[in-house]
């Protein structure tokens, strides 16, 4: 998804989860949650740029951003909820164009009958239900709401009713969120001592709060040289590590299936599982000696440290104090820690592609204990210089490595060729992480060079995170770390069918309708357009749409035609995200189009975002409608244009191109690429000629605008 940089605070969060309340980004949206910004408050009269003194008409777009509660000084943020009590929702869709009904709507409350904003097309409600406080007069009045629907466990067949094992394998239990963690032994023993207390705040703010969050279940995977996978699921805190071989990809995965649910590789949060987290990585990086709190610890676990844990510890903390006398906020270190200077290798390597597949086998493995979900963090401070995904040369690799042995670590370069590759690899490695529900996030440290772009294509597909950090050695660390696992998630319902389970992908959908004289051109954003839609319609509309058809059908009106595909084609965008995240935002530019005429007087739009709840048991579709007056001339579109919203606008496009260029693609998402300095810095040479040009065009047009003489005129 991008870059996550120095955004959260560590006050008290909202009851959604975000804990943004000094960020003024992210109290600008909570402020305009219900609603998309639009860079006008009037649609542009005609078709062109020039009767819009040549500013782009568009909206930005947070469908997932956080709203208040009510409790606060402004309870307009508080959307209104729409508890369905069952899987179906109420007849509130269009029958041709599948739009929600909406305050802008025609609509008879004494007949029941209503036409739709956006297509013209005549439906029928329950006359029964329509009444004060009921969920349809809450529809009918909300131009911003959210419905919530129960997702319902799946009816079995008759030939399921008659099998046991049916039963037997689909008992209600925990709900389960596994967290694995892929960490660099290449990392300074600072860094790596900071990942510990980092993630057991995380997971115990967690723990404390399971009415929002999954029971968690956690692994570790270090890599270097060579990928080993931690045994954290054993008694006792014990820990002990396999070397992870690869399999083919066409192989059967039963194999590694029973060796994960026999060798405990993923333990649990309740059952000693982070004990075990702690002391692998203190094998590795060591821990800070602090006897208050280890003594805390054991208190709370109920074990009693072994004599020769506690003298060990003693030891550590004696030598240590020897070594930095002069320096006492140095955290002491175990005295076996094997320091990466003391390496016979100065060639720091790093086989991060085959650690991540080791991530994904483990994630997605069926026990008998599978995840709903799961995320993958990958703890790195270099690029991958051996085997998949390597962004350098493997004459490179052995060279640096023959060279630089016994010496001081070095650093190759890397291969614009290579980067390329290792870039297409991870994309699709992600993609195939997707659709098993698995999301993936990378925290980089570090001052050398990242070959950023190869983690780039590792989050995009989930919708991500690259956080570049100095030093883990930073309170940022868990802001980020809490940021990421408590108020993102990936979208997954707690019932899948088994065929669907692993290809069923991330359910979080957004709709854009328009009228059909309103085109989207540009769509700038993490995410996925799914083209070739036809008349498709998403379960969970399926039960609206037939209570809907069953009323006109009473009334004597035909809908074998309906849904009707040309009316879904010329209104509707449909894009698919990777995770709920409240900050992910959409900038959508739009053009208006000839076939506008003197006849409209407004422009319709409606914005709905659909996604599961955290404990995916519910499904959250939250819609947002907009009628916007059409405007008289360009005099009139200048006065209700929003300055913070079209800078936002040109800034975000801006940057855009500066990625990907301004050509057009036939790709349904914008793909990462490992771009050379030549080709990047042109990009950025366009950008900024495209950006001069822009803001000469909308000086020239100012210039030329006589703003006191309406020649323009709609009318």
């Amino acid at each position: 998804m991008g870059f996550l940089g120095n955004l959260f605070s560590d006050d008290k969060k909202s009851e959604s989860g975000n804990n943004n309340n000094d960020n003024p980004l992210a109290n600008t949206r909570r402020r305009r949650a219900d609603k998309a910004v639009f860079t006008a408050s009037k649609c542009p009269s005609d078709a062109g740029l020039k009767n819009s003194c040549e500013l782009p008409f568009g909206f930005v777009f947070s469908p997932m951003a956080a709203t208040g509660d009510g409790s606060g000084d402004n309870d307009s943020e508080k959307i209104p909820i729409i508890d369905c009590a069952s899987n179906s929702l109420p007849p509130v869709l269009c029958l041709a164009c599948l739009a929600y009904i909406n305050p802008f709507d025609e609509i008879d409350k004494k007949t029941g009958t209503w036409v739709c904003s956006l297509c013209g097309h005549k439906n029928f409600l329950p006359i029964e239900e329509v009444f004060e406080r009921s969920p349809l007069m809450t529809a009918m009045t909300s131009p911003c709401v959210e419905y919530r629907q129960v997702v319902s466990k799946p009816r079995p067949n008759e030939e399921e009713k008659k099998d046991d094992e049916y039963y037997k394998n689909n008992e209600e239990g925990p709900d389960y969120c596994t967290y694995i963690f892929v960490v660099d032994e290449n990392l300074s023993p600072k860094d790596g001592q900071a990942i510990i207390p980092a993630i057991e705040a995380v997971l115990k703010e967690q723990s404390s709060n399971s009415d929002i969050y999954s029971k968690a279940r956690i692994g570790l995977i270090v890599f270097g040289g060579s990928t080993k996978i931690y045994q954290l699921g054993l008694s006792g805190g014990l820990a002990s590590a396999d070397m992870y071989v690869p399999g083919d990809f066409d192989d059967d995965d039963d194999e590694f299936d029973k060796d994960t649910e026999r060798r405990s590789y993923i333990g649990e949060m309740q059952s000693g599982g982070f004990t075990s987290l702690r002391n692998s990585l203190s094998s590795i990086f060591g821990v800070t000696i602090n006897e208050a709190v280890d003594e805390s610890v054991t208190a709370s676990t109920g074990h009693t440290s072994s004599r020769m844990a506690m003298l060990s510890r003693k030891k550590a903390a004696r030598l240590r104090k020897q070594e930095n006398d002069d320096d006492t906020s140095i955290a002491e270190k175990s005295p076996w820690v094997n320091r990466t200077g003391d390496s016979n290798s100065g060639y720091r390597k790093r086989c991060t592609g085959k650690a991540l597949q080791c991530a994904l086998d483990l994630a997605s493995a069926s026990t008998s204990k599978s995840s709903r979900t799961s995320r993958i963090i990958l703890f790195t401070n270099g690029y991958p210089n051996i085997g998949d995904g390597s962004v350098v040369t493997s004459k490179d690799g052995l060279e640096g490595s023959r060279k630089n042995r016994g010496k001081r670590a070095t650093h190759s370069i890397v291969d614009t060729n290579m980067l390329q590759k290792a870039v297409d690899y991870f994309d699709v490695t992600a993609n195939a992480a997707v659709s098993y529900g698995i999301g993936i996030d990378v925290i980089c440290c570090g001052v050398t060079e990242l070959a950023l772009p190869v983690y780039q294509a590792m989050v995009e597909p989930s919708g991500g995170y690259v956080t570049p950090l100095v030093t883990l050695n930073t309170p940022q660390l868990e802001r980020n770390l809490k940021f990421i696992l408590n108020c993102t998630y990936m979208s997954r319902s707690k019932y899948i069918p088994e065929d669907l389970r692993f290809t069923g992908g991330a359910e979080c959908i957004l709709d854009f309708r328009s009228d059909s004289f309103v085109t989207p051109t540009q769509l700038c954003g993490s995410g996925q357009i799914l083209s070739d839609l036809g008349c498709e319609m998403v379960e969970t509309e399926r039960s609206a749409f037939e209570e809907g058809k069953k009323l006109a059908l009473e009334r004597g009106f035909k809908v074998d035609d309906l849904p009707s595909e040309k009316a879904m084609e010329v209104s509707m965008t449909r894009v698919q995200v990777g995770r709920v995240d409240p900050l992910n935002t959409v900038t959508v530019l739009l053009e208006v189009d000839d076939t506008i005429g003197e006849e409209d007087d407004y422009a319709f739009f409606q914005l709905v975002a659909r996604y599961i709840s955290p404990k995916g048991d519910f499904e959250i579709t939250r819609v947002s409608s907009f009628k916007l007056p059409i405007a008289e001339d360009v005099n009139d579109f200048l006065s209700s244009v929003d300055d913070e919203a079209m800078s936002v606008v040109l800034a975000k496009v801006a940057v855009y191109r500066s990625l990907y260029g301004r050509e057009e693609t036939d790709e349904n998402r914008d793909l990462t690429v490992a771009g050379d300095t030549a080709s990047q810095e042109k990009l950025a040479h366009d950008t900024q000629l495209d950006l001069d040009a822009t803001i000469q065009r909308i000086s020239g047009a100012f210039r030329l605008h006589d703003l006191e003489r309406n020649t323009h005129s709609r009318r």
